[in-house]
């Protein structure tokens, strides 16, 4: 089973004050959309501001195998939301760690774009 991270997401009450202090660090801009400013790096891998999930980091990991890795958090006890569709035509699963922070992971399906079903090759 392949696992790549896929996006870091920060919650931010200060959301443009934030947003703008990481352009101005150099961090390259991709878009945004209502409560999301997505900054994409050339490696695939997103960086983004928010107005979700209040107070918490959320870290999202792309597999090639959602149902093992669903598979192995039953085995092991892990509590999880999902598998759903998310955004992108993606399947999602969420956990929450001991600290409280998200862990989403995703796998792709036929509707999600080319760069997405792409980006564990």
């Amino acid at each position: 089973m392949k696992l790549k991270i896929h996006e870091i997401e920060i919650y931010s009450d200060n959301f443009d004050e934030t947003s703008d202090f990481y352009k101005r660090i150099g961090f390259p801009f991709g878009f945004e959309q209502k409560h999301l400013k997505v900054f994409s790096f050339p490696d695939g891998h997103d960086f983004d501001v928010s107005k979700h999930h209040e107070g918490q980091l959320r870290i999202s990991y792309m597999t090639d195998d959602l149902e093992g890795f669903v598979s192995n958090l039953r085995d092991e006890g892990i509590a999880f939301e999902g598998p759903y569709e998310s955004h992108l035509g993606l399947q999602e699963v969420v956990l929450i760690d001991p600290e409280n922070n998200r862990i989403a992971v995703h796998q792709a399906t036929e509707s999600s774009p080319p760069s997405i079903k792409n980006f564990l090759k």
